[in-house]
């Protein structure tokens, strides 16, 4: 082809080579909306990135597989919360969604299995039912628009609103 995208292609290929890395034809992908490059999956035309869904699917099948048996080697705890972290890279906000199970598999045993605490039950099932968001960006915008309602016994109502900062709704 020819065009700027060619020159810029041929000017890629040129730059590696003089630094002695040879790009395979595989790594260039064009005119395709989804694509994986590097171990991840570029979303669209706006080249959104994310984790492989593959991956991803596969370590939601391990954590429920870890939740309906509490009870697990350190290494194993370890090598799970290590598989995660990749796919959780990708949106960064997740990563918070571990905050215990660190803490928890490090207090495991060392040689024989050890019952999960409640963090570790509880974390590995928000990361199960929050995996298929892990494609979306968890910090869209938010509306600062906040509704409340209220009942009594009587059968009267109260629904009201407020707005709020954008910065405070954003928080």
């Amino acid at each position: 082809s020819v065009g700027p995208d060619a020159d810029r292609r041929r000017a890629l290929v040129e730059t590696c080579g003089r630094h002695g890395v040879e790009l395979k034809a595989s790594k260039f992908v064009e005119d395709e909306i989804d694509a994986t490059l590097t171990g991840t999956e570029i979303l669209g035309r706006r080249g959104r990135a994310a984790a492989p869904r593959k991956n991803v699917s596969q370590l939601m099948l391990l954590s429920l597989y870890l939740l309906m048996r509490p009870y697990l080697y350190k290494r194993f705890g370890h090598q799970l919360i290590s598989s995660w972290l990749w796919p959780l890279l990708h949106r960064r906000e997740a990563m918070a969604i571990l905050h215990h199970t660190f803490d928890d598999v490090g207090r495991l045993p060392e040689k024989v299995p050890g019952k999960m605490g409640d963090g570790m039950c509880g974390e590995p099932l928000g990361l199960l039912v929050m995996g298929p968001l892990l494609r979306t960006n968890l910090r869209a915008p938010v509306s600062g628009k906040i509704w409340g309602s209220d009942a009594e016994g009587a059968g009267g109502c109260a629904i009201g609103s407020t707005e709020l900062p954008v910065e405070v709704a954003e928080e």
